[in-house]
């Protein structure tokens, strides 16, 4: 994690977002594997990926940033949260014409309304049907 660290702190001195937003992924990932159940310092790196993804009008990297939340609070019961993420990943799939994403969106939100055994009519989902 060492060098992702030194990595994140030129990028940010250099100012190089791309950089920057990769080790934020990277560090979450790490921190993920080390901390285990707790996932907030994981959850905390991810936002600040999306955030920068974001501002970068980088959707590839806004649409990475929302998948890997939605799979840390589908692990974690947040099921709402992950709900919203997934539907964001599967706006910025349609919005770029990017039809396996897409499909991955649709799939995993499929998923985890079948795990939840709810039969939802979610706005945002439906419209996309």
């Amino acid at each position: 994690m060492q060098f992702f660290e030194k990595c994140l702190d030129v990028a940010k001195r250099a100012n190089d977002k791309d950089n920057e937003a990769i080790c934020y992924q990277q560090i979450a990932l790490i921190q993920e594997k080390v901390n285990g159940d707790n996932h907030e310092k994981a959850i905390e790196y991810l936002q600040k990926f999306l955030e920068l993804g974001i501002e970068n009008n980088n959707k590839e990297n806004q649409r990475e940033a929302h998948k890997m939340l939605a799979d840390i609070y589908s692990r974690n019961g947040q099921v709402p949260m992950a709900f919203q993420h997934l539907e964001s990943v599967l706006e910025i799939a349609i919005a770029n014409d990017t039809k396996s994403a897409e499909a991955e969106a649709a799939l995993k939100l499929g998923l985890l309304y079948n795990k939840e055994g709810k039969e939802r009519n979610i706005k945002k989902s439906s419209e996309y049907l």
